[in-house]
């Protein structure tokens, strides 16, 4: 048994030292090949990594314009070296009718700007353009013009670093103008014309009135517009623009113009705009006339003393009245005394005016319709207006209505100036201009009506006319539609 363990121990060993030897034989022989490679590697690893260093500095300095390029010249850093000012190259003018263009030429486009200024004790208008970047060279300081609007040309620097140069353009007076560049080459062309322009508002006194005077410069074309409610006169004057130390406001002549106020109304295209605010009752129907002074370049308006109804004879009726009380109100409001009432306060009105006023009664008296016609008759009035409020069996029926004859055009125009203005300060419902033969319409020798002014039946209406200061309200809307009527043709007919 133990020789046969020897046998297989001595057959195990030799194979074991077999592969020792040929596994010490092969390590032997690689080796070398080994080593080769590694060396391969690395020397291929340090290459690679060289590239990349290389391609990356490459890549920074392809975004560097200043970074030196092996075969290749750098070209200088412009922004490093200071630009060559701009040189004027020349100032000239020429006249176009009304217009006057100046011409500044200029070595390469520049940038500017242009201003107005007014005029002061020492400096007329003038048109001021400042040239950045630009110097006059030996350009003249002073060029005399004296066309049109421009007086002279005056060039100076005004800064050396950074370069700029200034251009005015004194001015005669206020000019409109425009700046844009030359068409033929670098340079700006500025135009200019004499402009409309408001300098000055001041009242004078003259005989028999008052005199509003609105100066400035070629003030020749003006619009006028007569409104109501509130009592004003506008008028705009196309193209104008105010002066810079013109008042926005100055007060009345106290005889019916309340203030007079000043505004730019427009920009583009410039509309320059004055108000006369007149009084509401004695300013209502002042008389006024417009004319433009072209010499004086001045806008007048004359307004004749503060009595519009100078010279007029006015019949006002308080209707019914004594045993006759007209309608009566659900409250217990008599016509009569309401109708009354508001006879007092136009008539107030009327003699402020300068009319010539006469009353068919003076109190609660009865005094038919045919008295009255006599009395208005031989008076010889201008205009009969006869006072009265109405009624309805419906108490929704409301609102004021005017009546006159049909056979007479001044009556029907006398009419809508009166009915238009009840229905502008009552607030009241129209209920119309309608054509009826009353006595006093046919009768009388002179235009009249008869004004309705409102239903006691009608408990809104009634609400106000039972307030005594409603009754002033109503007393002044006649009074405007009276004066409407004389100052819209004069009280003659527009047939």
């Amino acid at each position: 048994m133990s020789c046969r363990k020897m046998h297989k121990s001595s057959l195990k060993v030799p194979c074991i030292i077999n592969f020792r030897v040929r596994g010490a034989s092969l390590h032997g022989a690689i080796r070398p090949f080994w080593m080769t490679c590694f060396v391969f590697i690395f020397a291929v690893l340090v290459f690679i990594f060289a590239e990349v260093l290389v391609v990356h500095a490459g890549e920074a300095g392809a975004g560097d314009d200043d970074a030196p390029r092996p075969g290749v010249e750098n070209p200088p850093n412009e922004s490093a070296v200071p630009r060559e000012p701009a040189m004027i190259t020349g100032v000239s003018w020429e006249r176009e009718d009304t217009t006057v263009k100046v011409m500044v030429g200029t070595s390469r486009r520049i940038d500017y700007s242009a201003k107005v200024l007014s005029k002061t004790d020492a400096q007329p208008f003038r048109i001021v353009l400042d040239c950045d970047g630009a110097l006059p060279g030996t350009l003249q300081p002073v060029i005399p013009v004296g066309e049109g609007v421009l007086e002279r040309i005056r060039i100076g620097i005004m800064s050396q670093s950074p370069p700029k140069t200034r251009i005015v353009l004194d001015l005669s007076s206020p000019a409109d103008y425009t700046v844009t560049d030359l068409p033929s080459g670098p340079g700006i062309c500025i135009s200019m014309k004499k402009g409309i322009r408001i300098e000055s508002v001041w009242w004078e006194r003259v005989e028999g009135g008052s005199v509003l005077k609105i100066g400035g410069t070629s003030l020749s074309s003006y619009r006028v517009t007569r409104l109501r409610a509130p009592e004003r006169i506008v008028i705009d004057v196309p193209g104008a623009s105010l002066a810079e130390h013109v008042p926005s406001s100055i007060e009345g002549n106290g005889a019916g113009v309340r203030r007079v106020r000043l505004g730019q109304f427009q920009t583009s295209p410039a509309v320059a705009r004055v108000v006369v605010d007149l009084e509401d009752d004695v300013g209502a129907g002042i008389p006024f006339k417009i004319s433009s002074d072209g010499e004086n370049g001045s806008i007048v308006l004359l307004f004749s003393e503060a009595f519009p109804l100078r010279g007029r004879k006015v019949i006002v009726d308080p209707g019914h009245g004594g045993s006759d009380p007209g309608c009566i109100s659900h409250s217990g409001l008599y016509e009569k005394h309401l109708t009354m009432s508001v006879a007092r306060y136009l008539v107030a009105k009327l003699r402020t005016a300068g009319a010539e006023v006469v009353l068919t009664r003076n109190g609660d008296e009865t005094v038919d319709a045919y008295k009255r016609v006599d009395l208005a008759n031989r008076a010889g009035g201008d205009i009969y207006v006869s006072l009265h409020m109405n009624s309805f069996r419906m108490s929704q029926k409301s609102g004021v209505e005017v009546y006159y004859y049909s056979g007479v055009t001044q009556a029907k125009r006398l009419a809508q100036s009166i009915h238009k203005r009840l229905l502008e300060d009552t607030g009241f419902a129209d209920s119309g201009i309608r054509v009826a033969r009353f006595v006093v319409l046919k009768g009388t020798s002179m235009p009249s009506v008869v004004c309705e002014m409102g239903y006691l039946s009608n408990p809104d209406n009634e609400r106000f006319l039972k307030n005594e200061a409603f009754h002033a309200v109503l007393a002044g809307a006649v009074y405007k539609g009276i004066c409407d009527y004389f100052q819209d043709g004069d009280g003659k007919t527009r047939d």
